[in-house]
């Protein structure tokens, strides 16, 4: 459908204008210099300002196309700044996972987050890789920042990852400073609890919680959370001592999945 143009002038200017162009032209086709300069001047003058909204107008539909092609290249470099940008962050990240994997003697297989799971009432992620690249249930799920979990399904080319933050999650887990041990499980949204720690044991906020090794489950040393508050108020024998995880279970994009390590746990052990 074309476009229509807006009217710059009424109608019945319109033949006005026709009359002046066709004065101007037989002024100056029957004219002479020197008996008609003045007259035809003045007719030549009011055609040049009855013709100048004509040319404002072509001047409007050619900023109008050099509008349009402006807003395209702008849209353009938009886009290409928002993929370079993604494109430097997911290096970043790949750099980190690559300096962390290179500090462990441990055999890894990288896996990208592709969704989270809706499976029954576990918290857990859902990763692009499974048995065909030699994974099994219970293998541990790291990141650049610590522990993610472990896996909980295999299939033939994708995986279900447990989140460390999960209520039925438990790992064997060692105050890296003061070398006491307990069991840490999740207590809240992004917040885990270090258990069955004696009262008056040697824990202070700030504290790193890692991988104790007891278990086959996990590698020692791997970097669970720190630290946040410690107190002896509550009943019983045990501190209540919380910590927040190193990983960041809402942003996690690439992990690691940790073969060759034993995933079958000690019997009654987390």
């Amino acid at each position: 459908m074309r476009r229509r143009l807006p009217a710059l002038l009424p109608p019945h200017e319109y033949s006005i204008l026709a009359v002046l162009v066709f004065l101007a032209v037989a002024l100056a086709a029957s004219s002479t210099r020197t008996t008609m300069d003045t007259p035809r001047l003045a007719v030549l003058a009011l055609v040049a300002k009855a013709s100048r909204p004509f040319a404002a107008l072509e001047r409007w539909r050619e900023l109008g196309r050099e509008n349009e092609l402006l807003r395209r290249a702008n849209a353009q470099l938009v886009l290409e700044n928002a993929l370079l940008a993604e494109a430097r962050a997911e290096n970043e990240r790949l750099r980190n996972l690559l300096g962390f994997s290179s500090q462990l003697p441990l055999e890894f297989v990288p896996a990208r987050v592709i969704g989270t799971s809706t499976q029954g009432s576990v918290q857990a992620v859902i990763l692009d890789v499974g048995n065909n690249r030699g994974l099994r249930k219970n293998m541990p799920v790291v990141c650049a920042e610590g522990l993610v979990g472990k896996l909980y399904v295999v299939g033939s080319d994708h995986a279900l990852a447990q989140l460390l933050i999960d209520r039925n999650a438990r790992v064997s887990a060692r105050v890296q400073r003061s070398r006491v041990t307990g069991i840490v499980r999740s207590l809240q949204a992004n917040r885990l609890l270090l258990e069955q720690v004696p009262k008056r044991a040697d824990v202070q906020v700030g504290d790193v919680v890692v991988t104790s090794g007891l278990t086959p489950m996990f590698p020692p040393g791997l970097k669970i959370g720190t630290v946040t508050d410690v107190s002896e108020q509550n009943p019983g024998l045990f501190m209540s001592i919380s910590i927040v995880p190193a990983a960041d279970f809402g942003r996690l994009e690439e992990v690691l999945v940790v073969r060759g390590w034993s995933s079958q746990p000690a019997r009654g052990q987390p």
